[in-house]
């Protein structure tokens, strides 16, 4: 059985997918409103956060196999290759890591939100 033939990461690469669907759409939608409706952008950069939480998940899952075909799929995803190509990051989880800090300072500038106190997010 291949790695990608397991059910949890059958599920996980299914749940990243419809994540990066759903910010295809709001994409569209921001670029369409020129990000002036606050609402629209909030639930943008929720799902934004939501698909790079869900992509530095597989990217970790991936990296601490030791199947060849996990590994090579951990350098194939966009954080895996920007961190490649940029000289401030040392791997792809570094650069996951500091995009999300990045995008909870945008929410929490806009809805005061703190994403490290779940009690929040109810």
């Amino acid at each position: 059985m291949s790695f990608f033939d397991a059910p949890h990461v059958k599920r996980a690469i299914e749940e990243a997918n419809f994540l990066r669907r759903r910010l295809d759409n709001q994409t569209q939608i921001v670029l369409k409103t020129q990000g002036q409706d606050e609402q629209v952008a909030l639930e943008f950069l929720h799902t934004l956060y939501a698909t790079v939480e869900k992509e530095h998940q597989l990217y970790l899952r991936f990296r601490l196999s030791d199947n060849d075909e996990a590994l090579e799929a951990a350098a194939q995803l966009d954080g895996a290759k920007v961190a490649a190509e940029h000289p401030d990051f040392a791997s792809g989880d570094q650069f996951y890591r500091k995009l999300k800090e990045d995008i909870k300072q945008a929410l929490s500038a806009m809805d005061d939100t703190d994403l490290e106190d779940v009690s929040e997010l109810w």
